[in-house]
């Protein structure tokens, strides 16, 4: 069996505020978020999280966001 990485990825909190307004964009236009996490190279689930935090702390920095 193969062993996998056990390195996390780190994404800054610019990074995370810019993956949510694009999921939102591309969402606009019926794109579903499982392929705009594929395109942007993390879960589903992560996007998902994101979106959450973002929305809860709605109009604060990104430093202040994650």
């Amino acid at each position: 069996m193969g062993e996998q990485s056990s390195k996390r990825r780190y994404f800054s909190p610019e990074f995370k505020v810019e993956a949510v307004r694009r999921a939102a964009e591309r969402q606009a236009e019926n794109v579903p978020l499982t392929q705009v996490a594929r395109e942007l190279g993390v879960t589903d689930d992560l996007l998902r999280t994101w979106r959450r935090q973002v929305a809860a702390r709605e109009g604060a920095p990104p430093a202040d966001v994650f």
